[in-house]
């Protein structure tokens, strides 16, 4: 099957981004609520509005790569306690749950969040 390997989403994932959440949310029935735009999404995220956690599935040649989860993070700011970070939508393809990928994907969302030093919510 290959190896996991979770990251920071870079702008070249963009598309990628917005497919698994799109699964997420019909997973989710979700459709009548989600009124973002793919356009509309990529500009956000290219503006910083959120970032994004992938974890991907590695062949064992180390040439194919397939992103298999996600969580968002946006960074809301709150004049009593800062700037702070809080988690949406951790989500993992269903042939790939139960193998502990949604709580690496939360414990590295922490990491994220405490070398940012910001509040975690």
């Amino acid at each position: 099957m290959g190896r996991f390997e979770s990251r920071l989403a870079t702008s070249t994932d963009e598309s990628t981004l917005y497919d698994i959440l799109y699964e997420y949310v019909i997973e989710q029935d979700l459709g009548d609520e989600f009124t973002n735009s793919q356009q509309n999404f990529i500009n956000h995220f290219n503006l910083g509005h959120f970032s994004a956690l992938l974890t991907e599935v590695i062949d064992e040649t180390e040439c194919k790569r397939e992103v298999i989860g996600c969580a968002f993070l946006s960074f809301p700011y709150n004049y009593i306690a800062g700037r702070a970070c809080f988690l949406h939508c951790c989500y993992v393809k269903p042939a790939y749950r139960d193998r502990g990928l949604q709580h690496e994907l939360i414990k590295l969302a922490k990491k994220v969040c405490f070398n940012f030093n910001f509040q975690y919510s």
